[in-house]
C-alpha cells in the first residue's frame, strides 16, 4: 500500500485529503508542522508528499527543497498547495532545481489530487504501477484516460 503524507496545518482539509485517498487505497498520515513531517517522510518510508507551502516551522517551500536535496528522499515525488501563492510565485518556483512535482492552488477539491497522485506515483514506479486492491497492473496510460474522462 502507498504511504502519502500530508503536511498540512488546516486538519479539516488534511482529513477530507485523508478520507478521499484512504477511498482509493492509499495509506495517509498528516503532519501540522515542517519538522514532524521531515521526520515522518525519513522514517515511514513515504512515497509521496502532499505539502502546504505555508506550514508552520521553515515552511513548505523550505521543506520541499531539503526533500529534493536529500539522496535518500529526493526521489520522493511533492505536490505543493498553498492559499496564498498565485500562479506567477508558483511559476517562478517551477524554475528552481529542487521544485515540487506539482502544485495546486486553494481551494481546490481533495478529489482532484486522485489522478495527479496515481500518475506520480506510476512515474515512481517505472511506469507500472499495481492496484493493491484487484492486483491488477494499470499503465500510465490508463491513468491518463481515467484523468480525462473525469
Amino acid at each position: 500500500m502507498k504511504r502519502i503524507l500530508i503536511a498540512e496545518n488546516d486538519i479539516s482539509f488534511a482529513e477530507s485529503i485523508v478520507d478521499v485517498l484512504e477511498k482509493e487505497g492509499f495509506r495517509a498520515l498528516v503532519s501540522a508542522n515542517e519538522s514532524e513531517a521531515m521526520e515522518i517522510v525519513k522514517d515511514d518510508r513515504i512515497d509521496l508528499v502532499i505539502l502546504d507551502a505555508e506550514l508552520p516551522g521553515a515552511g513548505g517551500y523550505s521543506m520541499c527543497i531539503r526533500l529534493k536535496n536529500t539522496l535518500s528522499l529526493g526521489n520522493i515525488p511533492v505536490i505543493l498547495i498553498s492559499s496564498e501563492a498565485t500562479a506567477e510565485v508558483f511559476q517562478k518556483h517551477r524554475m528552481f532545481k529542487d521544485r515540487a512535482d506539482e502544485y495546486f492552488l486553494k481551494p481546490f477539491k481533495p478529489v482532484d489530487l486522485i489522478p495527479v497522485v496515481k500518475r506520480l506515483l506510476v512515474a515512481g514506479d517505472g511506469g507500472r504501477v499495481v492496484d493493491e486492491n484487484g492486483g491488477q497492473e494499470v499503465s500510465e496510460d490508463d491513468i491518463i484516460e481515467e484523468k480525462d474522462i473525469v
